[in-house]
């Protein structure tokens, strides 16, 4: 596993590199959220045993980068389920929050606005608004003042023009959460 840390480390370091300062757009706004299939969910309570961690949801359709942000969010503790498209975001966010399955709920959704199938935003706003939608993160590499605004209606938290420094994604999320205060 630690390989395979390593390696995802390497491909942030790349990230990195083609992140240009400033482009962290954060809008206030309510929240949304969701979660992932079953098989999914398990595989991401199997990794680690920390007292406290932070569920989250990660929706990217570019799969090098989903993967490092997974194993990043991971090494900061959190645990992370990660979905490839707009459907399997709706699926995981429909599975969270239905009572009768008994599933754990997310803290936090990290979503790419474009991906294969339905957009992050169609998602969000096809879910709606409450209590028990959690709060998300779109990124976005078409990320004009219309989409920002989309995104705040959408109930973002925040909202990240690619590229950006994932550090700096890192530090928003770990500082939400520990604001957030479960």
């Amino acid at each position: 596993q630690d390989g395979v840390a390593g390696c995802h480390a390497r491909q942030a370091a790349t990230w990195r590199g083609l992140a240009t300062p400033g482009r962290l757009g954060c809008r206030a706004g309510t929240s949304h959220a969701g979660q992932r299939c079953v098989h999914e969910l398990q595989t991401a309570q199997s990794n680690g045993n920390r007292s406290h961690r932070h569920r989250l949801l990660v929706a990217e359709d570019d799969r090098a980068f989903r993967e490092t942000m997974v194993a990043l969010l991971r090494s900061d503790g959190h645990e992370v389920v990660a979905v490839a498209n707009g459907f399997e975001l709706l699926d995981t966010l429909e599975v969270s929050l239905d009572h009768n399955l008994g599933s754990n709920r997310f803290d936090l959704v990290i979503s790419d606005v474009r991906m294969p199938g339905m957009t992050g935003l169609r998602v969000f706003t096809q879910v709606g608004y409450g209590p028990t939608i959690p709060p998300v993160i779109f990124i976005t590499a078409f990320g004009d003042e219309e989409l920002h605004e989309q995104a705040h209606h959408a109930g973002a938290v925040a909202v990240l023009d690619k590229p950006f420094d994932i550090d700096e994604l890192r530090a928003f999320v770990n500082n939400f959460l520990a604001r957030k205060g479960d």
